[in-house]
């Protein structure tokens, strides 16, 4: 049975974040796609071999975990039965997780990076231990899920070393990764894309120039309707609120418009799309 956030949560407005428990056995893969969310992946029971853009054939232990960049297209095949806790998030950690690996990596200069797999440590495996219990007890709670995200970084950054961490998050922060920061953790703030920029602490057309170089192949209004898009999406689906409530909250003039903005992304209306999450929903 899962355990999730009434609607009115506040939890639910955060970014993307939280955790997955999966098992698999020999012959399967498991398959992590390039997508817009980063993951880290703890193998608590068993061994794996992991393929990836970075490496191929690499052999992953219990008791060690690696992180996946959102870019990059990943697949574990067990070598025994294991099970794996995933931590998912799209922004790093708070400010100050950010602050001391981007200047770190900034004086890092001659720094050689490579990709490998970081055992856990004490308090790492305790915090893993009752996450694991969370989850098999079905705890879904986005309260809570996101909470330990931000605790796991706290554990990264008072428990491992810097050089540590800078070889596990390289990858992001090789991409310069605080502009995206600063427009990840706005976006939900802000209804329009003057908003945004400000929110950033950019002129518009600075924070335009900005935003190409980082968000490469879509402009920022077409980025923030589409980040809208997925709340709206989560909210109608798995939510009591009814549409006209949805319109309001989410600054729509009445529920016809609401219903154009679901037509244009989803290609239904917002009725259609969660009579249709109910049914997939009973048939699973």
């Amino acid at each position: 049975m899962n355990h999730t956030c009434p609607p009115s949560c506040m939890a639910l407005s955060h970014p993307e974040a939280g955790f997955f428990l999966r098992n698999c056995q020999v012959g399967e893969t498991f398959t992590i796609e390039a997508g817009h969310q980063h993951q880290i992946i703890f193998l608590l029971y068993g061994e794996a071999v992991l393929n990836s853009e970075e490496r191929h054939d690499y052999h992953i232990s219990e008791g060690s975990f690696f992180f996946c960049y959102s870019g990059y297209h990943y697949e574990l095949q067990p070598l025994s039965s294991v099970t794996l806790l995933g931590a998912y998030f799209t922004t790093l950690g708070a400010a100050c997780d950010l602050t001391t690996l981007t200047q770190l990596h900034k004086r890092q200069r001659s720094f050689r990076y490579e990709f490998t797999t970081t055992p856990f440590n004490e308090p790492l495996r305790e915090f893993l231990h009752v996450m694991h219990r969370y989850l098999e007890d079905g705890i879904a709670c986005k309260h809570l899920h996101y909470a330990a995200i931000q605790q796991l970084f706290v554990i990264f950054r008072f428990y491992y070393k810097p050089k540590t961490l800078l070889r596990l998050f390289y990858n992001l922060l090789n991409n310069d990764l605080s502009f995206r920061t600063l427009v990840q953790n706005n976006c939900a703030k802000a209804k329009t894309l003057n908003e945004l920029a400000a929110l950033c602490g950019y002129e518009i057309s600075v924070f335009n120039v900005l935003f190409r170089k980082h968000f490469q192949g879509i402009t920022p209004y077409a980025w923030m309707q589409e980040q809208r898009s997925h709340e709206i999406r989560k909210v109608i689906c798995e939510s009591d609120l009814s549409i006209g409530e949805i319109a309001a909250r989410y600054g729509f003039s009445n529920p016809g418009h609401l219903s154009s903005f679901c037509r244009k992304f989803f290609g239904c209306t917002p009725t259609q799309l969660r009579a249709g999450h109910k049914t997939t929903e009973e048939q699973a």
